[in-house]
């Protein structure tokens, strides 16, 4: 297993923190220079959450919102900070900022598109769970390759709780899809949660933990990883529910 060094990849001095990878390092301090209109405040006077909190959600007629660039920035740090300590592949800032405005900007136009098209156009967004429930979102992602895991649960006023990310190398989208949902049940169960709502945009996955898949489609290495999801949720049952078209829901009850 690769050592990953706790020190922050970019300046190789302090340690990789939140705040220092994305607002505090000099890489990232380089980064948001670039930034026309963003610029977050160093430690100790500036907090990276509070500051994202407090930024814009208003989408203007010719430019995404302050929030959507600054999370994209976020994104775009964090995939040069994975490149330094995976692939020794360094970035520079001006790739990390041009690679955030081109996603952007495929993003608001995209969003143009729907907002002036067909009256029917559906708006998908998160809707938190029930009061005094908790909900997991959980994805897979695929990129030459290389799967990636990743989860988020919140509280029912949208609060993050927890959140996790896991890179599994060369893999299937559908075993990274179940094993961001393996991971994201087992840290909510080990919290002691067990009023559970699971969003995820994977119809196969969630099919196959509510035994409704037809074995034809699940490979023996999801059968491996599902194995232990029954015992693992100690529930009585689920019930689905079909949320919005991408996203499919199942409730875990007492």
């Amino acid at each position: 297993m690769q050592h990953i060094s706790p020190l922050c990849p970019f300046c190789q001095s302090l340690l990789e923190t939140i705040q220092h990878l994305f607002m505090d390092c000099q890489f990232a301090k380089d980064v948001w220079a670039l930034s026309t209109d963003l610029m977050p405040l160093p430690s100790p006077i500036g907090d990276m959450y509070n500051w994202l909190m407090s930024l814009s959600t208003t989408t203007t007629k010719f430019d995404l919102d302050p929030l959507s660039k600054a999370l994209l920035i976020c994104w775009q740090i964090w995939g040069a900070r994975n490149n330094v300590v995976f692939h020794d592949s360094k970035a520079t800032p001006a790739s990390c900022i041009h690679a955030a405005a081109c996603v952007g900007l495929d993003f608001w136009r995209l969003s143009s598109t729907t907002r002036c098209g067909s009256a029917d156009s559906m708006i998908i967004k998160w809707h938190p769970p029930p009061t005094g429930w908790i909900k997991v979102n959980f994805d897979g992602s695929l990129m030459n390759s290389h799967a990636s895991t990743g989860f988020v649960i919140r509280d029912c006023e949208g609060h993050v709780l927890v959140a996790a990310s896991n890179n599994i190398g060369e893999n299937s989208i559908n075993v990274a899809e179940c094993l961001a949902l393996r991971d994201g049940l087992a840290a909510a169960l080990d919290r002691g949660w067990d009023q559970i709502v699971i969003e995820g945009d994977s119809k196969l996955i969630i099919n196959s933990i509510l035994g409704k898949a037809d074995p034809l489609d699940v490979s023996n290495r999801l059968f491996k990883i599902f194995g232990p999801c029954p015992l693992l949720l100690q529930a009585s049952g689920f019930n689905m529910f079909l949320g919005r078209p991408t996203s499919w829901w199942m409730r875990l009850q007492n």
